[in-house]
């Protein structure tokens, strides 16, 4: 461990101690290397890929110290999410004041990064639209307490949800769908996926970003 991490880790709460050195050494382990800078608020720790391009930084807040990651596809973030051994994920859902632990693309109250060209598989006029997308693993919608109004959220009861969508309600509005339960079961062709992905869930709309902000999809 670099003395630099080291004073970054020891700048932390207690709490949040362990939870961090789990992360930066599984970071490493995917080949990142590892750029700490000081910050007004803080450490910034940044770990960047053998193409210099950021995978991932820790930053320091008042609330506490956030994970940020910046996939470059949704194929390839959930690629990693899956090398992310599931021991670790256990071991910080047993640090104090942890009640669920969840992983994704972005956070409710944050913008979500990644924008994807969508269309119904079955659209004649392959009319393709910009949404908002997000990677996620099966306890992100218990995490954050989203509420599911047709179908199911993602599981690892059924199996694997890679090519699996759970969208709001907006995003079937916008996709031509009459209800939410007429949603269940289509394909939508996504942009940076080699076969369209269906459709197993609609979310009740929340708000991504600020409560001034235009609900999207």
């Amino acid at each position: 461990m670099s003395a630099a991490f080291d004073d970054f880790k020891q700048s932390l709460k207690p709490a949040e101690q362990a939870g961090v050195q789990a992360l930066h050494e599984a970071l490493l382990n995917q080949g990142c290397q590892a750029e700490i800078k000081e910050a007004k608020s803080g450490y910034t720790v940044s770990y960047l890929k053998p193409n210099r391009k950021t995978l991932a930084n820790f930053v320091c807040r008042k609330s506490g110290v956030k994970l940020r990651l910046y996939p470059e596809s949704i194929s390839r973030y959930e690629a990693f999410l899956s090398t992310l051994p599931e021991a670790m994920k256990k071991a910080i859902a047993r640090l104090p004041l942890v009640h669920r632990v969840t992983f994704s693309g972005a956070v409710p109250g944050e913008e979500v990064a990644t924008f994807l060209s969508n269309r119904r598989t079955n659209d004649a006029l392959k009319q393709n639209r910009l949404y908002e997308m997000l990677a996620c693993d099966p306890d992100y919608v218990d995490a954050y307490g989203l509420q599911v109004v047709a179908g199911r959220s993602f599981s690892e009861d059924y199996g694997d949800d890679v090519d699996k969508l759970v969208i709001n309600e907006t995003a079937v509005r916008n996709l031509g769908f009459t209800s939410n339960d007429e949603a269940i079961g289509e394909l939508v062709t996504v942009e940076c996926t080699d076969a369209p992905m269906q459709i197993i869930g609609v979310v009740k709309d929340y708000h991504q970003q600020a409560l001034i902000t235009h609900l999207s999809c």
